[in-house]
């Protein structure tokens, strides 16, 4: 997953909400959200079915977990473990000081770099994971956080910096208002001017038109882009809503996690 908001005590009743796009290669296969998961009472937005782990998943009492790569210019080595089941099991977890001491355990050499995310109606969390240093933990703190796939706020993802204009102001609206102005984040297509976006590196894959075309929220470029979008949302009592499209926001409607589940139930009844 590639651009994730984090809005934390702005929604009235509603402390937490996630809302995130998974980007990837269109041709990677993928199965649906899943409801329950295992462990029980674990939803998660979908598995990749080459790695085994996924992207984003909740617990049915709040507890929400996310990931996004860490940029680098070079293709992910396969032989490294999955980021995917690190989600997995800070979910398996469910508690925020147990997957603070999993992160700060990891082994950053195993793994391509990634960006943890991590909270629930107390609090939310951000590791950076990567090669040549201990993992790096950090409270987020009350507003509006976006992580891409770098450090927050850095400059080389503008798509950041849009999402963040965007969702600070709608930030207080309302439930499930604010669930529908998240969804249209999600789906916004707008490209930063030519000179916001950073430039390729020498003899990297990307083309200076796809550089541009990856900086968008949604992200259509040929073999590559927005896989899906979901939107999490935490409350008092655990888990309010877990909203998700198959499809990129702009093309399909986020509906509830348990529509797919009960219509995969029906299918593999038949």
């Amino acid at each position: 997953m590639c651009t994730v908001i984090v809005l934390w005590q702005t929604c009235p009743g509603v402390p937490l909400v996630l809302a995130a796009n998974r980007d990837e290669l269109l041709d990677r296969p993928t199965t649906g959200p899943d409801w329950p998961a295992s462990p029980p009472g674990v939803v998660i937005s979908g598995r990749d079915q080459v790695s085994g782990g996924t992207w984003m998943g909740a617990t049915e009492r709040g507890f929400v977990v996310a990931v996004t790569n860490q940029r680098t210019h070079k293709a992910p080595d396969p032989t490294r473990r999955s980021r995917g089941a690190v989600v997995a099991e800070a979910l398996a977890l469910g508690d925020r000081d147990a997957v603070r001491a999993l992160v700060a355990g990891l082994r950053p050499e195993d793994y391509n770099g990634f960006n943890l995310i991590w909270g629930d109606a107390t609090g939310v969390e951000v590791a950076y994971v990567h090669d040549g240093a201990a993992p790096e933990l950090q409270p987020l703190p009350p507003g509006v956080t976006v992580i891409a796939n770098d450090r927050i706020g850095s400059p080389e993802f503008p798509r950041a910096d849009l999402a963040w204009a965007r969702a600070h102001a709608v930030a207080s609206e309302p439930w499930p208002r604010l669930a529908t102005s998240l969804a249209a984040i999600l789906s916004d297509h707008t490209l930063p001017p030519p000179e916001r976006t950073p430039a390729p590196p020498p003899g990297g894959f990307l083309t200076a038109e796809t550089a541009r075309l990856v900086q968008a929220v949604c992200i259509h470029a040929g073999r590559y882009g927005t896989r899906s979008a979901t939107i999490a949302a935490v409350d008092a009592t655990g888990l309010r809503d877990y909203l998700v499209s198959l499809a990129p926001a702009c093309a399909a409607p986020l509906v509830d996690a348990r529509r797919f589940a009960a219509r995969a139930g029906r299918q593999n009844a038949q």
